[in-house]
């Protein structure tokens, strides 16, 4: 796989017009110090030399950040014309660059002074500057100086004097630098603290700020003082104004200091920067007159821009400040880091993707007004990029703007991947896939295949001579591997959107589930509301805001979480997004269901209620039980520890009543909330499928045969297009292995990797297609192994019942649409035949799933009007297997329904009429058999069931047949 070829490009190779560089160290400028073109640097850290000398050519440098050694120089100034040429026989005069103005016949009159050179421009971007770096720098875009007319005693006037030339125009921006990075965060979190917040609260944010800042006390140097500005606020903290007061005098002070900054580093960068017209050359002297000066050439103005990450304030830039091609090579080391998935690799995935969604604010909202927009269209030529299929709504807009929309696309997907906690392929570490052993032996030979095709092409693209035939027979062929990953993109979107609809129907159910027994905790709560009071002072928290805090709580999926809400990650929404593509004005998404924030919490009661409270005064948030209202993101043993030790105090209140419905209520909150979680990074995922699909198309698009004929094979564009689909075939291999592995774990129980194992922990640079060839084979095998049970057959069992307990039929009785669920916990080795029905047995696999109701005979209406009752059941999809050696396995699949109808007067369920409740047929044979420990929705829909009435079933229960393992 290309890891080190992604850090740089340059083009033409030889002289290159355009540098773009990916690496994250400092990248000493190692281009030519003499130019005799214009050239463009789009990079991460440069170090620039001490002199580049470019006279009357481009020079523009884009960069994260810029440094310098010492003093450095850059040079555009024009060319000073020349004094010493000779005339025509025309006796026209010609400018300095003129060919026929070296002709040597004689002269018929006094020579003219040479126009001098209009200067070049310069552009700068940085996007964390450095105050001393740009003290260091001098830029010089001054006109050239006209030549001198020629003195003369052979004629009445000498030669005209020459023009001076124009100044270029000097263009530097920078988004930030150093203290202002810091100023702007902080004064951030004050000011959107909200009214709720306490008077103290806020006097406290308002001193932390003022301590932390030492520059704003300490002035150092040249830097702006801003002491007065903060004795002004001290004396309003000391008074007695209120709070409404000094955070108005404090949004004041921020918007001065604000102010006060970029005025000091504009006024650095302006005297750094000389852009003068050129001198006027001198008339020459006659034997009788001296003849008129040549014209001073025009200054320029520079304009220098501060941008502080406002999108508005990037879109008024006339610069190009970000290239397609670079950014991509940026994309690519991110998804490499965040495929190894180390603890430093995730980070550094997280600084390179953030970077870029902050380097791309600027693409939404554009506008052909923007300044911005102007400066692409200028620069489309100097930016080497090749032409795209548009859309009729975008025909006209630069080529640079598809490419940087795609990648802040496909950034802001793969950031919310990470935010919620999920691996490289978007799946949590628990997700199971339920495909068959044929089924994934089909499929990972398909991708090993689609591999092994990309790497002949990029293994024959870089051997092959320049511009040959078969150097574009490669990306023809590389071409047809982007329509495969679209196509493949595609499928999985298909296959996606009848589960993510069941999800979202299912967390209807989760909903009013989790209402229902939140209202019934509540009842009991009031009527114990003395040995409430009781236990309060113990715990240090108001019982009632524990119960709402559980609300919002969800189990983080592993550590990535962790590091991404420490790092407080923010990143676009989807709210605008869709799936369906149709004109019925649906989505396909639910957008009540998108999770608009995620909050980390600590260990620890006061952490977790303190998040609610901060919540709870966010005005935006109408609801708390909304599926879609925030979410406060926990690690499952410290939440689980927490609901423990309450659940230990209500039970030494001698409450087990309070006890049993508060356990109740949480573990439906977090089934609700944690399901929610899963539809957030199954939208994701598809929206991310999608973009994908889309991007694929466009690329390969691009290379049509006919556009193949006049382009450049060496174009840094289709280089970075060539390693980018070989590196993401190999990926989509990499991940139709991984789905393998997860499908052979549901299988076999066993948490081996042959994955980890085969590779041997590879770094991804010796990645290639033999190599996963050789690991699909090892899977292929173990997969195979675990289908034929290596020779041990499970044993039977039928008609275990499971009760339904009295709550669990009230709740069921009392729903509007009659659903209900209940979750059927695991048995382990040590459970007894009291404690559960399938006591003794190990890695249970059911074959049918049978759901009864019975009514009571004095009821005063019939359970139906029909001779039977058709329940529909649904098994969830999370479900806990414990396997012989009495190790737990949480599986997250895909949802399962089935029907099962039986006649109520006697339970059959074999007769004319009836529908056993098959699951295995759904499972066995093709797909690992799901198990009973999990939660089940049970669904007698009054639209099937004509006249059916719960109001008197006074039992029900399931019943389960299947095999199983003793332990």
């Amino acid at each position: 796989m290309p890891v080190e070829s992604w850090t740089l490009r340059k083009y033409p190779t030889d002289k290159p017009s355009i540098i773009l560089n990916g690496t994250d160290t400092q990248w000493p400028y190692d281009g030519s110090l003499e130019l005799d073109r214009d050239v463009d640097i789009y990079t991460e850290a440069i170090t620039l030399p001490a002199h580049i000398n470019a006279k009357g050519h481009h020079v523009g440098i884009f960069a994260s950040s810029i440094t310098t050694l010492d003093a450095a120089n850059i040079v555009v100034s024009g060319t000073d014309g020349n004094s010493d040429l000779r005339s025509l026989p025309s006796g026209k005069d010609k400018g300095a660059d003129d060919k026929s103005a070296t002709m040597t016949e004689e002269p018929s009159g006094p020579v003219a002074g040479g126009r001098s050179g209009k200067a070049g421009d310069v552009q700068i971007y940085a996007e964390d500057a450095n105050l001393d770096t740009f003290k260091n720098l001098r830029i010089c875009s001054s006109g050239g100086r006209g030549g001198n007319g020629q003195d003369t005693d052979k004629f009445d006037t000498g030669g005209l004097g020459g023009d001076g030339g124009d100044a270029g125009q000097v263009t530097v921006a920078v988004r930030t630098w150093g203290f202002t990075s810091t100023l702007n965060e902080r004064a951030t979190a004050i000011l959107y603290s909200t009214d709720e917040d306490t008077e103290a609260q806020k006097l406290k944010m308002l001193k932390d700020f003022m301590t932390s800042c030492i520059r704003l006390e300490h002035p150092q140097g040249d830097k702006p003082n801003h002491v007065k500005e903060i004795a002004i606020l001290k004396a309003s903290i000391a008074s007695d104004k209120g709070i409404a007061t000094v955070m108005n005098e404090f949004r004041a002070m921020i918007g001065h200091m604000f102010r006060q900054e970029a005025s000091v580093f504009e006024a650095v960068i302006g005297s750094r920067i000389e852009y003068s017209g050129g001198t006027y050359g001198l008339g020459g002297r006659g034997t009788k007159h001296t003849n008129s000066n040549g014209k001073a050439g025009k200054a320029t103005i520079p304009e220098i821009g501060y941008c502080f990450l406002q999108p508005d304030l990037l879109r008024r830039l006339s610069l190009p400040i970000a290239h397609p091609d670079q950014c991509s090579m940026i994309l690519q080391l991110a998804k490499i880091d965040y495929y190894v998935g180390s603890n430093d690799t995730l980070k550094s995935a997280i600084d390179r993707l953030t970077r870029l969604r902050d380097r791309l604010l600027f693409i939404d909202g554009l506008m052909p007004e923007d300044p911005i927009y102007k400066a692409y269209r200028d620069a489309e030529l100097r930016m080497y990029l090749l032409p795209r299929a548009q859309i009729v709504s975008t025909s006209d807009e630069p080529i640079a703007f598809a490419g940087l929309r795609e990648i802040s696309e496909e950034v802001d997907a793969l950031l919310r991947q990470i935010a919620g906690g999920f691996d490289f392929y978007g799946h949590k570490t628990d997700w199971v896939p339920r495909g068959s052993h044929s089924f994934y032996e089909r499929t990972t030979m398909e991708m090993l295949d689609h591999a092994e095709k990309a790497e002949k092409a990029w293994n024959d693209y870089r051997n092959v001579e320049k511009k040959t035939t078969d150097k574009m027979k490669t990306v023809r062929e590389m071409r047809n591997q982007a329509q495969a990953r679209a196509d493949a993109a595609s499928d999985f979107i298909a296959y996606m959107k009848p589960i993510i609809e069941a999800s979202a129907n299912s967390i209807g159910s989760m909903d009013f589930d989790m209402k229902q027994r939140k209202a019934e905790l509540l009842r009991k709560i009031k009527d114990q509301s003395i040995a409430i009071g009781r236990l309060e002072p113990s715990l240090g928290i108001n019982f009632t805001d524990m119960v709402e805090a559980a609300t919002m709580v969800a189990f983080c999926p592993n550590l990535p979480m962790v590091l991404i809400q420490g790092a407080g990650l923010v990143y676009k929404s989807q709210s605008e997004a869709k799936i369906k593509e149709d004109d019925d004005g649906e989505s396909g998404i639910k957008q009540e269901l998108l999770v608009k924030k995620m909050t980390m919490i600590e260990k620890g009661v006061e952490s977790l209620v303190s998040a609610y409270r901060a919540n709870v005064a966010d005005d935006r948030l109408a609801d708390m039980d909304d599926p879609g209202a925030d979410k406060l993101i926990a690690k499952k043993e410290e939440y689980m520890e927490l609901v423990g030790n309450y659940k230990k105090a209500l039970g030494e209140q001698s409450i087990a009543d309070v006890e049993e419905a508060f356990e109740s209520y949480v573990q439906a909150a977090l089934q609700r909330n944690n399901q929610i979680l899963m539809y957030n990074s199954t939208v994701n995922l598809i929206l991310k499928k999608k973009q994908e699909a889309k991007a694929s198309e466009a690329q390969a698009a691009q290379f049509s045969d006919e556009a193949l004929k006049t382009i450049d094979p060496d174009l840094p564009a289709i280089s970075i297009f060539m390693e980018r689909i070989y590196s993401e075939s190999l990926w989509l291999l990499l991940e139709s292995l991984s789905m393998t592995q997860r499908a052979l774990r549901f299988w076999s129980l066993t948490e081996v990797d042959e994955i980890k194992e085969a590779l041997k922990n590879k770094p991804p640079a010796l990645l290639d297609s033999t190599t996963l060839s050789h690991v699909r084979t090892r899977l292929l095998k173990s997969y195979e192994k675990a289908v034929e049970r290596a020779g041990k057959e499970p044993q039977p069992f039928s008609g275990i019942k499971y009760p339904l307990s009295a709550t669990e039929i009230r709740r069921w009785i009392n729903h509007p649409q009659m659903k209900t669920i209940v979750k059927i916990p695991p048995v382990f080795r040590e459970t007894s035949s009291e404690k559960h029905p399938f006591y003794g047995k190990a890695n249970v696999r059911l074959h049918t799933v049978r759901f009864f109701a019975k009514a009571d005979l004095d009821a005063e209406t019939p359970l139906v009007n029909a001779e039977t009752l058709l329940v529909k059941l649904t098994h969830l999809g999370e479900e806990t297997i414990v396997n012989p050696s009495n190790k737990t396995f949480t599986c997250v699949h895909e949802q399962i329904k089935l029907q099962f109808q039986y006649r109520v007067k006697d339970m059959a369920f074999n007769v004319p009429g009836t529908v056993d409740g098959n699951i295995g047929e759904k499972t066995q044979g093709k797909y690992a058999m799901v198990g009973p420990f999990a939660s089940w929705l049970v669904d007698v829909d009054p639209l099937y069931n004509t006249g059916v009435d719960l109001s008197g079933v006074n039992e029900a229960w399931f019943e389960f047949s299947g095999e199983f393992d003793s332990f």
